[in-house]
């Protein structure tokens, strides 16, 4: 008499809804054994169920137009360094899918350099930003002209 041990796919699902379970079982119990209070953005339990304020920059609110104006430009150009990336990923996949065509790779690897010059201009454009800014908060005296934005 053998026993075949085989794993199957229906064990194998068994086996992985199983697994899968019991790990949400266990961050779930956990979560509900720490109790801590729930915190407003910029704030952080303190340990006793209350909330404190969180001194780091990155969550106080800009004291300056400038400031706000620069924080703005930083966005746009990390939303459009996200759509150069796309871009560069669209193209590789265009090239990999081409089947040796050669229309079909040439203008997938236009397209990988079109993004790349994409990032390029759009790296330069936050240097030269960052820099513009950090050089009008220091000439009007603002804080925050240390480099940092």
């Amino acid at each position: 008499m053998t026993h075949s041990f085989a794993l199957t796919r229906p064990k194998l699902f068994l086996a992985g809804i199983f697994f899968i379970l019991s790990f949400f079982l266990a961050m779930a119990s956990q979560v509900s054994a720490t109790s801590q209070a729930i915190c407003p953005p910029g704030q952080v339990p303190d340990g006793s169920g209350g909330c404190k304020e969180l001194d780091t920059p990155q969550y106080q609110t800009p004291t300056s137009g400038t400031e706000t104006i620069a924080r703005i430009i930083n966005i746009v150009l990390g939303f459009l360094g996200l759509i150069a990336l796309v871009l560069f990923i669209i193209g590789g996949f265009q090239w990999m899918t081409s089947g040796g065509n050669e229309d079909k790779t040439s203008a997938a690897k236009k397209l990988m350099i079109s993004a790349v010059i994409g990032l390029v201009i759009i790296l330069a454009a936050a240097v030269i930003s960052n820099f513009a800014f950090n050089a009008i908060q220091k000439s009007l005296g603002e804080e925050g002209g240390s480099g940092e934005l």
